[in-house]
C-alpha cells in the first residue's frame, strides 16, 4: 500500500514538472507589481518545515485514488507549484489586467500575452489583508504536450490549511492523464478540561 503511494505521488510530481514555465528567467524580481505569492509560500514552507504537521493526503491519477496520514514532508517540493506562480517576474509584469475590491484581488492575463499562468484570485480579510483563499489557474501547449493545471490554498489563523492540485496532461502519441492531489491539515486535539475538584469535601457548620 505504502509503495503504491509512493509510486503514485513521485508520477503525480512527474505530471507536474513537466508544467515548468518555459518562460521562467534566473533574473531576481525587479518588482513587487502584483502580490507576492512567492513571499507567502516560501514563509509557509519554513514555518511547516519546523513545525511538522500531520497531514492527511489524498493522491489521484486516473480514477485511482490512495489517502495517507503523513507528516515528514519536504515542503520546498511540496509547495513549489504554488512558488513558480510567481507573476513578478520580469517576462510576466504588465501582462495582468488587475481587479480589486476591499476582500479581492483578481489578476487576469490580457489577451495578447502568451503565459502559461491565466488567472489568479485571492480572497483576504478586510480589515488585516490577512490572506484566506488563493486560486491559480494556468496551461499551456505546444506540439509535443498540452497541460492545464488549478491550484488552491485555503488559510485559517494567517496558517495553511488545505491545498489541491489538479489537472490533466496529453502528451503526444500517450493517453490523457488526469490527476490530484489533495491535503488537509490535521487539527489538534485540544486537552479535555476537566472541572476543579476541591481538595477537602469537609462540611463546616456555623455555631
Amino acid at each position: 500500500m505504502l509503495l503504491t503511494f509512493k509510486i503514485m505521488l513521485k508520477k503525480a510530481v512527474f505530471f507536474l514538472s513537466l508544467a515548468v514555465f518555459s518562460c521562467e528567467t534566473p533574473q531576481e524580481n525587479l518588482s513587487k507589481k502584483y502580490f507576492d505569492i512567492k513571499g507567502l509560500f516560501l514563509g509557509e514552507i519554513n514555518k511547516l518545515s519546523k513545525e511538522k504537521p500531520i497531514i492527511n493526503k489524498s493522491v489521484e491519477i486516473n480514477g485511482k485514488k490512495e489517502t495517507k496520514t503523513i507528516s515528514e514532508i519536504r515542503w520546498e517540493k511540496e509547495l513549489d507549484p504554488f512558488v513558480q506562480a510567481d507573476i513578478n517576474r520580469a517576462a510576466f509584469l504588465g501582462s495582468y489586467e488587475i481587479t480589486e475590491t476591499d476582500t479581492t484581488v483578481r489578476y487576469l492575463l490580457k489577451k495578447e500575452a502568451k503565459l502559461p499562468i491565466y488567472s489568479i484570485w485571492i480572497l483576504k480579510k478586510k480589515d488585516t489583508n490577512e490572506v484566506l483563499n488563493i486560486e491559480i489557474a494556468s496551461a499551456d501547449e505546444n506540439l509535443l504536450y498540452n497541460w492545464q493545471k488549478a491550484i488552491s490554498a485555503n488559510f485559517v489563523d494567517g496558517k495553511l490549511k488545505t491545498y489541491a492540485i489538479k489537472g490533466s496532461q496529453k502528451i503526444w502519441v500517450f493517453e490523457e492523464e488526469k490527476y490530484s492531489i489533495i491535503a488537509r491539515r490535521k487539527c489538534k486535539k485540544r486537552p479535555l478540561k476537566l472541572p476543579i475538584i476541591p481538595e477537602s469535601t469537609e462540611k463546616y457548620t456555623v455555631g
